[in-house]
């Protein structure tokens, strides 16, 4: 009989003699490639080594087939985040996809968060529809390198930059200006700053700012912090403006389109994350680790699906859809 020590480091001469010392032969090759012993199919779904700018760049992708066949939905809706915690070195983050509802279909492990990396990872997942991608929605943080490769790879998709970060990140602005807590608040309150994510997008900054101005001088007296106002009103106009493309905040187009529009932040994915995180023991453990509760983590949801499917098991609460805001006319 081997103690506990002596059968871990059985198993690591076992697989540093089978790969020679590459850990990633182990998961390229049977049983390891497969969903499992008994499931033959492939749960590694690419693995790409390029060049770009003289540096070599690395994407793994992973990802049940009948989670992935998900993304040949018709107008489903796309979430996208990336979580940092699980990613095995020389990886910097994993890139996770989740569809409505609530599914996460595919994990890609990357060496980066620029926009080419982002521009491979959606080419795989066209791949992986069959090139039947027919997302109405993207949902995603505010990532200039992931929004561009989003406008390039799906020109039809509606970008929907997370609303809760761009509240945050206004909320933070007003604070480091030195902006009142009781005027933060009345600003943040429903109606007044959001109101700009609804303003037709070609007069968001030549009408929707100065009408949102208004709004807030006739809510609270800010000439004693008027300046600091000012100060912020020149942010938004350089950030969210002239940095990010106003499409990638502003919905208006959406609701002129009459896009079905399920959620405005990517709340469910990143509670999703935190809960994938909660399987990993510590921080940035092996690859095999990282593969192996992916696969356990897929193979739990498509038993969750085929019992739907069957009736034995209740649909999860589904994320209900948006309804628009009302616009003020002289904004629309």
């Amino acid at each position: 009989m081997f103690t506990k020590t002596e059968s871990v480091a059985l198993v690591g001469c076992v697989r540093q003699a089978i790969t020679g010392g590459n850990v990633f032969r182990l998961f390229e090759s049977p049983p390891d490639c497969y969903i499992s012993l008994t499931d033959e199919r492939n749960f590694l779904q690419c693995n790409v080594v390029f060049s770009h700018s003289n540096r070599i760049r690395m994407i793994v992708g992973f990802g049940h087939p009948e989670l992935s066949a998900l993304l040949k939905y018709r107008q489903t809706a796309l979430f996208v985040d990336g979580i940092f915690y699980v990613a095995p070195k020389p990886f910097e983050q994993c890139v996770i996809l989740m569809v409505h509802d609530r599914v996460p279909c595919m994990y890609f492990l990357v060496d980066g968060r620029d926009e080419i990396i982002y521009r491979h990872i959606l080419r795989w997942v066209k791949e992986q529809s069959n090139n039947c991608l027919d997302a109405e929605t993207v949902v995603c943080d505010f990532e200039q390198g992931m929004m561009n490769a989003i406008r390039d790879e799906l020109p039809k998709t509606g970008i929907v930059g997370c609303l809760l970060h761009w509240k945050q990140a206004l909320r933070r602005k007003m604070a480091s200006l030195g902006i009142s807590r009781q005027h933060i608040l009345v600003a943040m309150a429903p109606g007044n700053m959001d109101l700009m994510t609804v303003a037709k997008a070609s007069v968001a900054q030549s009408k929707g700012m100065p009408y949102v101005q208004r709004l807030l001088n006739g809510q609270m007296d800010i000439e004693e912090d008027a300046e600091k106002w000012q100060a912020f009103w020149k942010y938004f106009a350089k950030t969210w403006v002239k940095t990010y493309s106003v499409d990638c905040w502003n919905i208006s187009a959406m609701a002129r389109e009459r896009r079905t529009l399920v959620a405005r932040t990517n709340n469910a994915l990143e509670a999703y994350n935190r809960a994938f995180a909660e399987q990993f023991a510590a921080a940035h453990l092996s690859i095999m680790t990282f593969v192996h509760v992916a696969k356990l983590e897929s193979i739990r949801f498509v038993q969750q699906l085929r019992d739907v499917a069957r009736g034995v098991q209740d649909p999860p609460a589904r994320i209900s859809q948006v309804d628009y805001p009302r616009v003020p006319r002289s904004l629309r």
